[in-house]
């Protein structure tokens, strides 16, 4: 199996520092959005988006044998959210395909990852609300006969999803419950310690499927330590 390829935050293999979103700290009232920064295209793929579309993340992938350009768009935004994400895939002049990917929400990381040892898969992580308490998690693949895809769309309270190298390929998502705080759940805070319920996925059938069972952590968990690393990749030796 090829080595992991995992870029987070500076995703060379795509675009500029300046066209990714910064880590995020947590202040008084949670996470601080990051300026959002707005990348620079030609006119070949200006002339696909709508009016008024935001850049956010634009260069090239290999999704699929041919590759493609991936680019990363927003409409209706201001400073920091975006009124909707769209991903869209291009090669040369074609439009090969638009995906929405999530409302209200704010870049937060990018990264490419093997999904088998012969196609890569794109993960992308947003924040949500306010406080960015919510992180929701897109990853895409290309698919014979499907063209690109979700293969996961999935929200997460204060969470963090763990990606575990081997075959097959896993994924923990770690989400944040607050009813399992002690000593009174009611006093609990939003970035307090929490316990953690953890699910693990599975691919099949070409999409990430979640196992029937999860468990909940014994330790509880700083959140603001998810926000500045909310994709994890774990070698395969470690179980």
């Amino acid at each position: 199996m090829r080595h992991f390829v995992f870029l987070a935050l500076c995703f060379a293999a795509l675009v500029s520092n300046d066209g990714i979103a910064q880590a995020q700290s947590v202040g008084l009232f949670g996470a601080i959005p990051p300026a959002k920064n707005e990348v620079s295209v030609p006119p070949r793929i200006r002339s696909l988006l709508p009016p008024g579309a935001k850049v956010r993340v634009w260069g090239r992938t290999e999704l699929t044998t041919h590759g493609e350009e991936f680019v990363l768009f927003d409409v209706g935004s201001d400073r920091f959210y975006a009124g909707r994400s769209i991903a869209a895939f291009v090669r040369g002049t074609t439009l090969l395909q638009k995906l929405y990917l999530t409302d209200e929400c704010y870049l937060s990381h990018i990264a490419l990852f093997n999904l088998t040892p012969n196609a890569l898969s794109l993960a992308i992580t947003f924040r949500c609300f306010g406080d960015g308490a919510e992180a929701q998690f897109v990853f895409l693949a290309a698919s014979p006969g499907h063209g690109y895809r979700k293969i996961l769309d999935l929200k997460t309270d204060e969470g963090r999803v763990r990606i575990h190298k081997g075959t097959p390929i896993l994924l923990e998502t770690w989400t944040a419950r607050p009813d399992h705080d002690p000593p009174d759940p009611e006093q609990s805070c939003v970035w307090c310690e929490h316990h953690y319920e953890i699910r693990t996925y599975e691919l099949r059938d070409g999409r990430f499927q979640p196992r029937p069972k999860s468990e909940i952590t014994d330790d509880t968990f700083d959140p603001g330590d998810f926000l500045l690393k909310p994709l994890e990749v774990v070698p395969a030796d470690e179980e």
